[in-house]
């Protein structure tokens, strides 16, 4: 088993179609290069994952987050996660991707992350050619044509590079905020992760009880990312993973907190966040949000509008947490926000129009 994401460099945006056809092309060519003969972001990105986390066959196999070795081409990447690291890692290979200017595509949830110089752009659209790949033809030609082979002549001291689009910001609505990821700091060192002393246990249980109050609710997994960020750690393996979890676990015991479907919350929680992405950089995965707070967020959007139908709705809450495309995923979990309301007597769906019982 293998949770993939494809990268490749694009010159105009792509729908989730389009992606779908593109990556297919990828799996079916085996026309792979060495990342030093891709070209320049492509190389880059590559090399940063692999200055955080070895190749595939350079490291213990249990500290190994990968899968299989990447498929490199020239232009385009395949990465392969073991499915155990793709709450973990997933988000953080699809940041590096925006980082180098590349399209992402998530063939398991169907949706394409665009960088912020394409948002705007028309859509392209692909054609594989019929039988196949011709031999020799490389598939990031099919992806990106027309890439200037020779180097461009730097820019002469008159001329003027624009400075990059900026992400474009999300305006909040009436009852949501942002959500920020939480940077808490510790002075202790990362040794007492893994130290079972009273002293150590209850530093360990007041960062993570920190963590979850200031960003909860929070899966496990998200709790062990920004935990392990707070003591310094970049390289999450078995061992910090279960140093976390096992700290949850007696917090969780102890009655501090609460775990409920997969989420971690402060004990006794009946008020929920609605968080919305600051920008169209900052999306969390769907995985990463409650149901508790998409329930809210839904809640937010009906009470500045008179009534929505369920596709209204769906788009309207994607647009709010950063999403540029809706699938078949996104579209389930809002539909359990959508069956949650209507068991708290919040909401009245009659088929056709969503409305809030609530007063604005």
């Amino acid at each position: 088993m293998s949770y993939n994401l494809a990268i490749w460099l694009g010159i105009s945006a792509i729908g989730r179609d389009e992606a779908k056809m593109r990556y297919a092309v990828l799996c079916d060519d085996d026309g792979y290069v060495k990342a030093v003969d891709a070209i320049p972001d492509i190389a880059r990105f590559i090399q940063d994952l692999t200055s955080e986390y070895p190749e595939f066959g350079q490291q213990s196999r249990d500290d190994c987050p990968w899968s299989a070795p990447f498929s490199i081409f020239r232009d385009a990447a395949i990465v392969c996660l073991l499915p155990s690291y793709s709450h973990m890692l997933g988000p953080w290979v699809k940041s590096k991707a925006r980082h180098y200017g590349l399209i992402c595509y998530d063939p398991q949830q169907e949706m394409v992350q665009l960088p912020n110089q394409l948002y705007g752009t028309p859509i392209a659209r692909f054609t594989p050619p019929v039988g196949g790949i011709p031999p020799g033809q490389p598939v990031p030609r099919l992806i990106m044509p027309d890439i200037p082979t020779a180097t461009p002549a730097p820019p002469t001291q008159t001329e003027s590079t624009p400075p990059p689009t900026p992400p474009t910001t999300i305006e909040l609505i009436p009852g949501t905020t942002y959500f920020d990821p939480p940077t808490v700091q510790v002075a202790w060192g990362k040794q007492t992760l893994y130290d079972n002393s009273g002293i150590a246990t209850t530093r360990k249980s007041d960062l993570v009880h920190r963590i979850v109050d200031i960003a909860g609710p929070l899966r496990e997994e998200d709790i062990v990312l920004y935990s392990a960020a707070a003591v310094g750690i970049k390289f999450i393996d078995r061992q910090t993973t279960q140093a976390i979890g096992s700290t949850i676990e007696l917090l969780v015991h102890s009655g501090d907190l609460e775990s409920r479907n997969g989420f971690v919350y402060i004990a006794g929680q009946s008020a929920y966040p609605a968080r919305i992405a600051r920008n169209d950089s900052m999306s969390r995965p769907i995985e990463s949000i409650s149901q508790e707070e998409i329930a809210e967020i839904t809640m937010a959007i009906l009470k500045t509008s008179p009534g929505l139908t369920n596709e209204s709705l769906t788009t309207q809450a994607a647009k709010l947490l950063g999403f540029h495309s809706v699938g078949d995923h996104f579209r389930d979990r809002i539909a359990e926000a959508i069956s949650l309301l209507e068991l708290d007597n919040r909401i009245d769906d009659n088929g056709s129009v969503i409305r809030t019982l609530e007063p604005a």
